[in-house]
């Protein structure tokens, strides 16, 4: 907890104190200026007036405001307490607000649905991964569905290839990565025709890392990074 205490007054002080002053974005900080006094002044004749930086204000009279920041970045937060014809105002204290949302991923290669032919050349996966506070890494998933789609349904473990050549068994609701090459804001992962890998339909899942933490833990097709494809040998 962070305290921002306005210069000693013989008739006013107020105190502003932060829960937790490197929050998330869009995530709920809580500010307390209850240690605040005003001479002469009951706590109940005291209002507050809560300034948190980003150009919101809070008047309130209550000692307590919570607040989220939209965006990630620093931002100096102060409270002005009055009551009784006295007024003081807080020290500053400093937030860095931390990004929260994980990279935005796109699928480029193979489509949703493609047919794919995996034989005297390589097939490349590839997409995009992007995010203001930059990507940290990308990796990827595929998953051996079967002979046809309605075998998911039914599937208990799944075969998830290794990133070197072959299937590797394991539970579908715990999913195997292998890395992608990440240049810039593009990724990119080539099938060797060596790869032995069957004829049938494949879930191609990406989960992108940014430089903050944040990682990708929603799959969706609609959201870009899970696709289905049908490969042939």
């Amino acid at each position: 907890m962070v305290a921002g205490i306005s210069p000693a007054s013989a008739l006013a002080t107020a105190v502003l104190n932060v829960a937790d002053r490197n929050p998330l974005q869009r995530h709920g900080v809580m500010f307390n200026a209850s240690g605040s006094q005003l001479t002469g002044v009951s706590a109940d004749q005291l209002s507050y007036l809560f300034k948190f930086g980003d150009g919101i204000t809070q008047s309130s009279f209550s000692p307590l405001a919570l607040h989220a920041y939209a965006q990630p970045g620093h931002y100096v937060a102060t409270v002005v307490v009055s009551g009784g014809g006295l007024a003081a105002t807080s020290a500053p204290v400093t937030l860095a607000v931390r990004e929260w949302l994980p990279p935005t991923v796109t699928i480029v290669s193979p489509r949703q649905d493609a047919t794919v032919r995996l034989r005297s050349r390589a097939v490349s996966l590839r997409g995009a991964a992007v995010d203001p506070v930059g990507v940290r890494s990308v990796r990827l998933s595929l998953a051996f569905i079967g002979r046809a789609s309605s075998a998911r349904a039914s599937a208990v473990s799944c075969y998830f290839f290794n990133g070197r050549r072959g299937l590797h068994r394991a539970s579908c609701s715990a999913p195997e990565y292998f890395k992608a090459h990440v240049t810039g804001s593009r990724w990119s992962y080539k099938l060797s025709p060596g790869s032995q890998l069957p004829t049938g339909i494949y879930e191609l899942r990406v989960q992108a890392t940014d430089n903050a933490g944040n990682q990708t833990s929603a799959f969706r097709a609609r959201l870009g990074n899970l696709i289905d494809f049908t490969l042939l040998r």
